[in-house]
């Protein structure tokens, strides 16, 4: 008797050891309930659409259900501050494009720290297209033709942008910076610029390559240069920037996001799960229609990729003086 007490005093003790060793594991239980997904922005957007396509194949897999809650103003930063303030417990996520990026620094403070958000992955990449308007633009038929008029005529050449401080506005500073010439910011609301560069209210601008392919093909738009790294399937003929000036690119990418101090654990696990959803067949097919890139990172090439935007858009607000609204 005495010895069955000793050994089962001594499985117990090892099962003992054991349980913490499950117990330190955050992820193994997780998800056991529904994952709230805020994103800054209205519903309908590249933000909103693509993590929603992508966290629907996730949910199927998990049996859990993805919440996406659009909470749009002040720059994204609403949501942001909702997750940065959330439970670190995988649970609340963030769904941001480049201006959590960039918005940091067009603010002299913020409610919340930027840094303090764990990136999980970047999703996928989607280059804009710089187009000049045929009727207002004539001459112009190159990227090089354009830079060549601009120089021609200083600050007399205007472009359109989704608004002050997007990734729009930001690609043609640049843009100027690297090819040395002056033209003239005019700031629309949204998908308006579109609107604004149809009627030939302005020479030139930046915008989805999606938003403008119908209206390159018609003739309304004549399509110069593609901010991405690679051609488009669509424009074959267009170049990119890496052939034409180097250091200037203009894409818009989404990235998921965790709260401060979520556990290495479940950022791993939904990475993981997250990358597997994109490599989907359907999925990319989905997101080649889009004119998106497949990303798909590790949490720390995620990382290390926002942090070298934070630095490069920073350097061109400060250069440009840029000032939100």
């Amino acid at each position: 008797m005495r010895s069955w007490i000793s050994h089962g005093s001594a499985l117990l003790l090892a099962a003992a050891a054991v349980l913490p060793a499950f117990a330190q594991d955050p992820a193994a239980a997780y998800p056991k309930r529904p994952i709230r997904v805020v994103i800054g922005y209205a519903a309908g957007g590249g933000s909103d659409i693509v993590p929603r396509l992508v966290l629907e194949r996730v949910s199927a897999k998990w049996g859990q259900p993805f919440l996406v809650e659009n909470r749009p103003g002040a720059s994204g930063h609403i949501a942001t501050e909702i997750v940065a303030k959330a439970a670190p417990d995988g649970y609340t996520l963030l769904s941001v494009p480049p201006a959590f990026a960039t918005t940091p620094f067009l603010f002299s403070s913020l409610p919340f720290d930027p840094d303090s958000l764990l990136p999980i992955t970047v999703l996928v990449s989607q280059a804009n297209l710089l187009v000049a308007h045929p009727g207002r633009m004539g001459d112009v038929h190159t990227f090089q033709d354009l830079v060549a008029a601009a120089k021609a005529r200083p600050g007399a050449l205007n472009y359109g942008s989704a608004g002050n401080g997007g990734s729009q506005h930001l690609s043609m500073e640049l843009l100027k910076m690297l090819a040395g010439v002056q033209i003239t910011h005019v700031p629309y609301k949204g998908g308006a610029v579109v609107t604004g560069m149809l009627a030939g209210d302005v020479d030139c601008g930046f915008y989805t390559i999606g938003g403008l392919l119908p209206h390159v093909k018609s003739g309304r738009l004549r399509a110069l240069a593609v901010g991405g790294t690679q051609r488009d399937a669509a424009l074959r003929d267009v170049p990119t920037f890496n052939e034409l000036l180097p250091g200037m690119v203009s894409a818009t990418w989404f990235a998921m996001l965790a709260p401060p101090k979520t556990p290495t654990e479940i950022v791993v696990k939904l990475n993981a799960a997250i990358v597997e959803a994109l490599r989907l067949p359907e999925v990319g097919k989905r997101l080649a229609e889009m004119h998106a890139e497949i990303i798909g990172n590790s949490p720390a090439e995620a990382a290390a990729f926002i942090r070298d935007e934070k630095r490069r858009w920073a350097e061109v607000i400060r250069a440009a003086n840029i000032k939100p609204d």
